[in-house]
């Protein structure tokens, strides 16, 4: 069935994030940890991935930027967004970056509570759960702007 798509969210950084979604727009994974270990975790669910369901891979689009006039070199997003890339060539998935800023609009803290996606460190073990919540409005955002019909219907969150 072509509608079993899960979404796969990525926040790449030092510390990274990963929600996966379900088809039905649900949690189906959340991780937050060690930028070195997100490859493994995205690999191993696209490679026990069904048959009958695909997955789209949505990530933070990094740029190398200036600071006033400090260079920001930030290598490990880049590195990070390049082994998922290349895992997504793999599997047959499609592999997309978003810009942090049309993302933190739409999915901001209040519309990941209203969707029981929001979490805090303490419910994942952690002194935060940035990485993960950044991870989720990743695949919220695309969920919004790609499968409306399961947002809106599925849901019952109409987009403003």
């Amino acid at each position: 069935m072509t509608d079993q798509v899960f979404i796969v969210g990525c926040d790449p950084g030092t510390s990274a994030g990963i929600r996966i979604l379900d088809p039905d727009g649900y949690s189906h994974l959340a991780w937050q940890g060690a930028w070195e270990n997100a490859g493994t975790i995205v690999r191993d669910f696209l490679r026990d991935l069904s048959h009958a369901a695909t997955a789209v891979l949505v990530t933070e689009r990094f740029t190398v930027g200036s600071r006033g006039k400090v260079m920001t070199r930030q290598t490990i997003p880049q590195e990070l967004n390049a082994i998922l890339r290349g895992l997504t060539r793999n599997f047959d998935v499609t592999y997309l970056e978003q810009g942090p800023s049309d993302v933190k609009k739409l999915a901001n803290d209040a519309l990941l509570r209203d969707l029981d996606l929001y979490l805090t460190g303490k419910m994942i073990g952690q002194g935060d759960a940035n990485d993960v919540n950044d991870a989720t409005r990743h695949a919220v955002y695309y969920l919004a702007t790609k499968r409306a019909t399961v947002f809106t219907q599925r849901l019952g969150v109409r987009v403003k």
